[in-house]
């Protein structure tokens, strides 16, 4: 014969008290679903916002090197730009030689009083 333990308790004077059992509710896939895409907006704004960071702080980097060397962001991209332009012109088939000519001297001409005024700047910082 065997013996419950609740019966085992009351032979030897002792109360037992029975928890009853707790619900536990089932995971749904549709909980799941809606946990797993929270979790994906989060990564993705922490992702944003550490791209924001890295931006910033590979801006600031550029910034403190273009300064030690002495470098002018504006003005290469002015000469970018004019160089662009001049390469347009070299391209276009619309223009007469002599127009081109006339019109890349005159880019020339911009393009080395950007880098004059870029070295009377670099002396004037040393």
């Amino acid at each position: 014969m065997t013996l419950s333990d609740k019966a085992l308790a009351m032979m030897n004077g002792s109360e037992v008290k029975e928890v009853a059992p707790t619900y536990v509710r089932p995971t749904t896939s549709r909980s799941i679903l809606s946990q797993s895409e929270a979790s994906k907006a989060k990564q993705a704004a922490n992702a944003k916002e550490s791209n924001v960071i890295g931006n910033r702080f590979s801006e600031m980097m550029q910034n403190i090197l273009d300064k030690r060397l002495g470098i002018d962001r504006e003005r290469l991209e002015e000469l970018e730009e004019l160089e662009a332009l001049m390469e347009e012109i070299a391209n276009n088939e619309n223009m007469s030689p002599e127009e081109k000519e006339l019109a890349l001297e005159k880019l020339a001409e911009m393009r080395e009083i950007i880098i004059e005024e870029g070295r009377e700047i670099q002396e004037v910082v040393k």
